[in-house]
């Protein structure tokens, strides 16, 4: 048998560090999103663990986080089988868009599938915040208000139809080191993004949010790495309601409020930008995920009644 699983990306609709944890860890508040560019999972029963990889830069060794996933997964269910699998590449690594965490979400959900496996309330989602912070908001589409170190979600409405531009400068910057670095930042009140999140909690989002959005870590990697900055700013110039950096970097992106218009820019991008494109948000319960059957087992997630549908072009550069 053999199942295939989109692993969407995400971006941070704003980012505020509230703060060290005594873990070593960090508090966050941030509005994370799907959207429609996704990697493709493809998952087979074999005996043990393997797993490839369309890209040659990514590690195909038991410290892949998909391959972890299945690691995991297998014991936490005493499966005694193992599983081969091979990720198609289409998101850029080390960008914040949630690549590597949403691979490793779409193994779980996939290996539910292959094999036949109903958990309980919770059982999934702790084993997706085992792995990594953004694992469990992976799990399923949609726009959720992240606490904790980004896996205390609640669901909200995302009434806004608007279209992304994602770039990328081709690097990563490592999450460790930019949060290593939080001493350095010149942490704002924040009481625009506090005000928006609570109106997007409670159901009531604001008409004109983009001068709402903030990233704490925009100011230092954009100091240290001035192609993101360029970015940011190409992203202004060419008409986006905000540019903003996803996560701690190195990916930024920009809304618009066509599709005309970011396809234009993106194609504008490449010329610059390692790598560029147009994409827009995924709704919650698009029909591709509702097909793993999880959604009555996903207990704690609430839907998102005024998500937009997405088209799910699996876009590609």
């Amino acid at each position: 048998m053999t199942v295939v699983e989109r692993a969407y990306a995400k971006v941070n609709l704003g980012l505020k560090v509230l703060g060290r944890r005594s873990d070593g860890y960090h508090d966050i508040l941030t509005v994370m999103q799907t959207v429609d560019l996704y990697d493709e999972v493809t998952l087979e029963e074999a005996e043990g663990i393997s797993l490839t990889c369309s890209d040659p830069n990514l590690p195909e060794h038991p410290e892949n986080i998909a391959h972890r996933a299945a690691e995991s997964f297998l014991e936490a269910f005493g499966i005694l089988k193992g599983v081969s699998i091979h990720l198609k590449k289409r998101i850029p690594v080390g960008a914040g868009f949630g690549g590597g965490s949403s691979d490793a979400a779409a193994v779980l959900r996939g290996l539910c599938r292959l094999y036949g496996i109903r958990p309980k309330p919770g059982e999934l989602e702790a084993l997706a915040s085992s792995l990594g912070s953004d694992v469990t908001f992976l799990l399923r589409p949609g726009t959720a208000v992240a606490r904790g170190r980004g896996e205390v979600l609640r669901y909200v409405p995302w009434p806004f139809e608007v279209f992304y531009v994602l770039a990328h400068p081709g690097f990563g910057i490592s999450t460790r080191w930019a949060y290593g670095e939080v001493d350095k930042i010149f942490l704002t009140s924040g009481d625009e993004y506090f005000n928006l999140v609570s109106l997007l909690e409670n159901g009531n989002p604001p008409q004109d949010p983009w001068g709402m959005f903030e990233n704490d870590f925009s100011s230092l990697v954009e100091g240290e790495y001035p192609q993101v900055r360029r970015l940011l700013r190409r992203l202004e110039e060419e008409g986006a309601l905000v540019a903003l950096l996803s996560g701690s970097g190195s990916g930024v992106f920009g809304i618009f409020t066509s599709e005309e218009a970011a396809r234009r820019v993106a194609e504008k991008l490449k010329e610059e930008a390692s790598w560029a494109v147009a994409c827009s948000p995924v709704a919650a319960r698009s029909s591709n995920w509702q097909d793993s059957g999880l959604w009555s087992r996903l207990s704690r997630f609430e839907s998102s009644p005024g998500s937009q549908s997405s088209k799910e072009r699996g876009c590609t550069t």
